[in-house]
């Protein structure tokens, strides 16, 4: 049986998109297949079809599924599913080169529900956010802006998008990511999306407008989330001498930014669950993780077992991460 004693590192499965660019390769040193554009890198995913797979470490080359039947308390802790080999969260790399459709996820209590919350890691100067329906527009003039194929962006509030800004998404909000930016993306393991509106594009493959789903956005549409759910109030905490800030909250997972600038650091780790971090901000010229001193980059995803009794991190400069942990 593993041991899960070392965070683990999977192959990224990387998805072109119409409305991607090049930035996972620029910006994170994703390797990219072609030419096209690319827009998600699923850093870590159990949905079936796009199963992680360990890159490097003594489990090189298994399926995370494999893994967790392997050891599920080991490798997630509390988080283990009995019943099944499913992971909790799916872990995304956004590029928006253009914007994103305007859509919804099912609201609850559907059971494919999609809470999802983006870090800004990247963004154009004058790039912004779209998500919820402003202050007294309705559902029957969202459906009008849809029907008559007007833009329904204009209907939604508008947030800047600035590196560092962390916006949560509660499944059934519309929303849109606008273009320009480059995200960190947690959310639960769903992949249903309803189209609203997605500004004229055709499909690559057809050269056809791209499906929309009006009456499922409609049905699912939620007009009672506050601005507070979307932008949390900031909370600074401390854990075991590392200050950490709570970006994102909600029934599924939390999100902590942590900023170290200490030569060496030890991060604290709950013996409960399993957490990911995400290497989002790297300066100095070296940066190492573990005992055996393997290099971190910018971009690295880490799966920290919930075996995993210890975690450091020594850098010549600083870095930015974030904790992200299930709720159990």
């Amino acid at each position: 049986m593993p041991k899960f004693d070392t965070p683990i590192q999977f192959e990224p499965i990387l998805k072109a998109k119409t409305w991607g660019g090049r930035k996972l390769a620029t910006r994170l040193g994703r390797k990219l297949p072609s030419d096209g554009p690319f827009g998600e890198s699923w850093e870590i995913c159990g949905l079936p079809g796009n199963v992680s797979c360990v890159q490097g470490g003594r489990c090189d080359g298994q399926l995370l599924t494999e893994l967790i039947d392997s050891a599920p308390d080991a490798l997630l802790g509390n988080a283990a599913n009995v019943e099944s080999s499913a992971f909790p969260l799916l872990i995304k790399y956004l590029d928006a080169n253009e914007a994103l459709s305007v859509q919804a996820h099912p609201r609850p209590p559907a059971i494919d529900v999609k809470d999802e919350a983006w870090y800004i890691v990247d963004a154009d100067e004058g790039a912004v956010v779209y998500i919820g329906l402003r202050q007294g527009v309705d559902l029957k003039a969202l459906q009008t802006a849809a029907q008559r194929g007007d833009d329904p962006a204009t209907y939604l509030n508008t947030y800047p998008a600035r590196p560092g800004d962390c916006f949560c998404l509660p499944s059934g909000v519309v929303h849109a990511l606008g273009a320009g930016i480059l995200v960190a993306e947690v959310q639960t393991p769903s992949d249903t999306t309803y189209r609203l509106y997605d500004w004229g594009r055709l499909d690559q493959s057809t050269n056809q407008p791209r499906e929309l789903h009006v009456d499922q956005v409609l049905a699912n549409v939620r007009d009672d989330v506050v601005e507070t759910d979307i932008v949390r109030p900031r909370q600074t905490i401390e854990a075991d001498g590392l200050l950490q800030t709570r970006l994102c909250a909600n029934s599924r997972f939390t999100i902590n930014e942590v900023r170290i600038d200490q030569p060496r650091t030890t991060l604290p780790l709950s013996s409960d669950v399993f957490q990911i971090l995400m290497v989002v901000g790297l300066d100095g010229e070296r940066a190492t993780f573990g005992n055996d001193g393997t290099p971190l980059r910018f971009g690295d995803v880490l799966l920290v077992p919930a075996a995993c009794q210890e975690m450091t991190i020594a850098t010549d400069g600083s870095a930015k991460l974030l904790l992200v942990q299930p709720v159990v």
